[in-house]
């Protein structure tokens, strides 16, 4: 039947398309394993870019985290600072506070020399004022005193 749709004298062209239909077949195969092929890489593509992006949003997460971090750790340094030069401040300004008060109000420490004149006789007594943290060698203790802690004589 289908011969007789063919006219006779184009028998003989069946084989010539016969191997166009199968060559086109063959293209069509080929354009679908290319096909598959593409849509594998593609896949791939895709898995890498969302890989990317979770690795860059880890890097800036992590990125803030220590920026956060250092931030604290600067503001707990400013902190340590200023608390410490509170204290050298309170420090300083009691010492220099107590010194001011000292000096006005009282003599620190008095003494009188112990040393005799060329002639043998005890010189006049000399006075000698200094807040009361100033040290004075001891030789007889060999040591240091402070002033308040000195007696006359």
């Amino acid at each position: 039947m289908v011969i007789s749709a063919i006219p006779i004298g184009k028998l003989g062209k069946i084989p010539a398309v016969w191997k166009a239909i199968e060559r086109i077949d063959a293209a069509i195969g080929a354009w679908r394993v290319a096909q598959r092929a593409a849509k594998q890489l593609l896949a791939a593509a895709e898995r890498a870019r969302v890989a990317a992006e979770k690795a860059a949003a880890a890097a800036r997460a992590a990125a803030k985290k220590a920026a956060q971090a250092a931030k604290k750790k600067a503001a707990e340094a400013r902190a340590a600072a200023t608390r410490a030069a509170k204290e050298a401040q309170k420090k300083t300004g009691n010492a220099v506070q107590k010194a001011a008060k000292t000096n006005a109000t009282k003599t620190a420490a008095k003494t009188q020399s112990g040393t005799k004149s060329a002639g043998g006789k005890d010189p006049a007594p000399t006075t000698l004022t200094a807040t009361d943290g100033h040290p004075f060698w001891v030789p007889q203790l060999d040591t240091w005193i402070d002033a308040a802690d000195l007696n006359t004589g």
